[in-house]
């Protein structure tokens, strides 16, 4: 699935994991680079399985690091 942030594409989901609390989506750039952010309604405003697509949101400290 790819994955946007304020209409862009941020990269695809590579692989996600449970960490006791929620799942983390696994997200590589287009530079490679791997972003974690955590599947909950604070970054995650929508999961369109029909579309391929996860629109995120307050995720710019995640894409800084």
């Amino acid at each position: 699935m790819e994955v946007f942030f304020n209409d862009q594409t941020i990269g695809k989901i590579i692989d996600w994991f449970d960490n006791g609390a929620h799942d983390v989506f696994v997200i590589q750039d287009h530079d490679g680079k791997e972003i974690l952010i955590p599947d909950v309604k604070e970054f995650i405003l929508d999961i369109n399985i029909q579309e391929n697509r996860i629109i995120a949101q307050n995720i710019q400290a995640f894409l800084d690091l």
